[in-house]
């Protein structure tokens, strides 16, 4: 390969197929491996990630967008076509996840509380399994998959940067006697 590239010319742009390489079809420099491209599915994807790492729509319905929810289901329902029109291979499809999502299907009628079961459980690992294909499917490089494990990192720096107060019962009782009782409690009387 190093006999066709000299320092006059630049390097030669070779096809996959032309190195041997199991990723058929991408152009690559020689030796240099292409960069994925930010496409519409890959931007769903890690914009679902962020959805689901950092909730944003649980803020957006507490400042009275009411339908932020309904939103990113519709996005769900994008990825979900866009994962069925793109056709992935069946090792793409995740077997060991869709045999748990088909467990806890069968498990479903022996649950304690089956609406619990079937309107938050079932809802969600269905939601997981479909950005779990989803990212499997669009993320095709290195690159992306570590900016994808880095996501969590902005899930705990968020939270961290919010800060919640510390309620006043939480405070302990270092501004009372030992011997008062705690507000809003009552003490028999000893006689």
């Amino acid at each position: 390969m190093a006999s066709h590239l000299s320092p006059s010319q630049p390097p030669a742009v070779l096809t996959v197929r032309e190195r041997g390489d199991r990723w058929a079809g991408r152009p690559r420099e020689a030796g240099v491996i292409a960069a994925q491209p930010w496409t519409l599915p890959l931007r769903l994807v890690f914009a679902l990630w962020v959805i689901v790492l950092c909730d944003p729509q649980i803020w957006l319905v507490a400042q009275g967008v009411s339908f932020a929810p309904r939103i990113v289901l519709a996005l769900y329902g994008t990825l979900g076509a866009m994962v069925l029109a793109h056709a992935p291979p069946v090792s793409r499809w995740y077997p060991a996840f869709l045999l748990y999502l088909a467990n806890a299907c069968v498990m479903l009628p022996f649950a304690e509380n089956t609406g619990v079961a079937r309107d938050f459980v079932l809802k969600n690992l269905l939601l997981y399994y479909l950005l779990a294909v989803g990212s499997l499917t669009f993320i095709q490089s290195v690159a992306k998959a570590r900016l994808l494990l880095l996501l969590p990192l902005l899930q705990s720096g968020g939270s961290s940067r919010r800060g919640s107060p510390v309620p006043t019962s939480a405070r302990g009782s270092g501004n009372r006697s030992p011997g008062t009782p705690i507000s809003g409690t009552r003490t028999r009387s000893r006689l």
